[in-house]
C-alpha cells in the first residue's frame, strides 16, 4: 500500500491490517483493512495525545478498519472507558467525529478528527485501547 501523507508510517502485522502510525493528516483507502495507531498517556488519569498535533484522519471505512489507542505502561484508561474519558463531538452536518484529548504538562490539547464517519459514542468504529 502507498501512502502518500507525510506523517504516518505503515506496516502489514500478524491481525492481517495494515497497521498506520498517525502522526499527522493521514487518508485511509477504501477497500484495506487498516488499523490506525494514535499513541496516549492517561498515566495521570487524564487521557492526553502523544501526537503533539491535531490529526485528521479520512478514509476510515467503519466495518473494515479499526482504531488503536496505544497507551503507555501505567495508564489508567481501557477501551471501555475510554469514550467517557475523552470529549466525543460528532457532526452530521460536517460529517466527522472529534476526539478531545486532555491538557498536556505544556498546556496544549490535541484533537483527533475522523473525517466522513459521525459517530458521538465512538460505538460504531471498532475503537480499542491497549498498553504499549
Amino acid at each position: 500500500m502507498v501512502n502518500d501523507e507525510p506523517y504516518s508510517t505503515e506496516s502489514e502485522g500478524d491481525s492481517g491490517y495494515n497497521k498506520v502510525e498517525l502522526l499527522g493528516d493521514t487518508a485511509g483507502q477504501e477497500g484495506v483493512a487498516e488499523e490506525f495507531i494514535y499513541q496516549i498517556d492517561s498515566s495521570s488519569g487524564d487521557v492526553i495525545s502523544l501526537v503533539g498535533t491535531d490529526v485528521s484522519l479520512s478514509g476510515f471505512t467503519v466495518g473494515e478498519d479499526i482504531l488503536t489507542f496505544v497507551d503507555v505502561d501505567g495508564g489508567t484508561v481501557t477501551t471501555e472507558t475510554f469514550a467517557d474519558s475523552v470529549t466525543v463531538s460528532a457532526s452530521s452536518i460536517n460529517d466527522v467525529t472529534d476526539i478531545y484529548f486532555a491538557e498536556d504538562n505544556d498546556g496544549n490539547s490535541y484533537q483527533l478528527s475522523v473525517v466522513g464517519v459521525v459517530d458521538e459514542t465512538l460505538d460504531s468504529m471498532d475503537v480499542s485501547v491497549t498498553q504499549a
